[in-house]
């Protein structure tokens, strides 16, 4: 995304809106796995078909280290929310990419998980 940041959201519940795409802004949903424009570009593919594709047998290949993806859903299960962290994610071309990520649950009246919901700002340039 060159200089500037960009941030992609994450959400995988069936149904639920999604954030509307921008430049700066992507939408992945997993489960019931959507993903928009911008964040299939942020990690360099060129639709969102591709990286669908690319991903089918898990998205843990996107993480440099797999026990954030680990930690991230510790963490929601724990607390419903996880704070902004820093995550280093994989690219297409397996370069690295920083990201800034936040995420929810989302549960219904009787308490039963719907979905995640999360947020990636690509922090990279910033941190150089």
């Amino acid at each position: 995304m060159g200089a500037t940041c960009g941030r992609a959201g994450i959400t995988n519940c069936a149904g639920r809106p999604q954030v509307a795409p921008t430049q700066e802004m992507g939408g992945f949903h997993v489960g019931a796995i959507r993903v928009n424009q911008a964040y299939a570009q942020m990690y360099g593919y060129s639709t969102p078909q591709q990286i669908l594709a690319a991903v089918k047998q898990s998205v843990v290949q996107l993480y440099a280290n797999p026990d954030d993806r680990s930690d991230a859903l510790r963490i929601l299960s724990e607390r419903g929310v996880m704070e902004p962290r820093e995550i280093t994610v994989i690219k297409r071309d397996g370069s690295r990419l920083v990201v800034l990520v936040s995420a929810r649950e989302i549960r219904d009246a009787s308490g039963h998980l719907v979905c995640r919901q999360a947020e990636h700002v690509d922090v990279t340039e910033r941190d150089r």
